[in-house]
């Protein structure tokens, strides 16, 4: 099935999902953005009309779908202008409720790729996730549809269900990703080679895949070894942020009792006056 849409943003996820959709055989009939230059850059790569004022869309009734990719704190100023005839109308925010649509139309709802995208990237729809949302079943069923279109997997999820996901990919792929930014730099302050370290990253992607993180820490603070921690923060003496963060991740490491753990515990202390 053909569907005519309208995609509002043209950064990363406005870029990812305009080319995975016209991939799909939808047609993208226009990109929108503040800056031109931007618009015309990802309208270009889709066969789309680009544009910079939002009163230029076209009319509902020549779409059948609007798809808002802008920025958390843009989304509502983006649909409070939107004149949609009540066409179905979706944001890709992982952190904002769908709910922010419901002045747009009544068939409103989300369409959110659960990975970090950058334009460029090739990206593994079979190893993609999309979570989808929506006001009704019509719009459920279409945020299915092109869910499934662009993703190896598609999941229905709320919104307070979409922040929890989203905040715990904060989590596993921003801040560790800062923390794979500051050991490069580590390394380069003192002449090191990162190269050397991207195994042991690789290593622990892959068992975090295989089975639960809280099975697979190691190292100094869970074994208690602070002979060696105590040496890694005389290394870090004169810096004071990679001190702390150091400090306060390792006391979270050593109090940290992953659930299933605690359980065994609860039922290991109840069961033994029973003994």
């Amino acid at each position: 099935m053909r569907r005519k849409i309208a995609i509002l943003g043209s950064g990363n996820v406005a870029t990812f999902l305009a080319k995975a959709l016209r991939k799909a055989n939808n047609t993208i009939t226009q990109v929108y953005s503040p800056n031109f230059e931007n618009a015309t850059s990802l309208a270009n790569k889709i066969n789309a009309d680009p544009i910079d004022n939002i009163s230029h869309l076209r009319d509902g009734a020549d779409l059948d779908v609007y798809i808002i990719a802008v920025s958390d704190d843009a989304i509502g100023e983006v649909a409070a202008q939107l004149k949609t005839e009540h066409k179905i109308v979706l944001h890709t925010s992982g952190a904002t409720s769908k709910e922010i649509l419901h002045e747009v139309s009544e068939n409103y709802g989300v369409l959110y790729p659960y990975q970090s995208l950058r334009k460029g990237d090739l990206i593994d729809i079979n190893n993609l996730c999309m979570f989808f949302d929506g006001s009704n079943e019509e719009t459920l069923s279409m945020a299915e549809e092109l869910a499934f279109e662009v993703a190896g997997y598609a999941i229905q999820v709320n919104d307070e269900e979409r922040l929890q996901y989203h905040l715990a990919a904060v989590f596993a792929n921003n801040f560790s990703n800062h923390l794979f930014a500051l050991a490069e730099k580590m390394l380069q302050d003192r002449g090191l080679d990162f190269e050397n370290l991207k195994p042991i990253i690789l290593q622990t992607a892959q068992n975090a895949m295989a089975q639960s993180p809280a099975k697979n820490q190691t190292g100094p603070a869970i074994r208690g070894d602070e002979k060696t921690m105590s040496k890694h923060l005389e290394l870090l003496r004169n810096e004071e942020n990679l001190n702390k963060i150091y400090t306060d991740l390792s006391l979270s490491i050593k109090n940290f009792i992953p659930h299933e753990v605690a359980e065994t515990e609860e039922e290991t202390e109840e069961a033994e006056p029973e003994a």
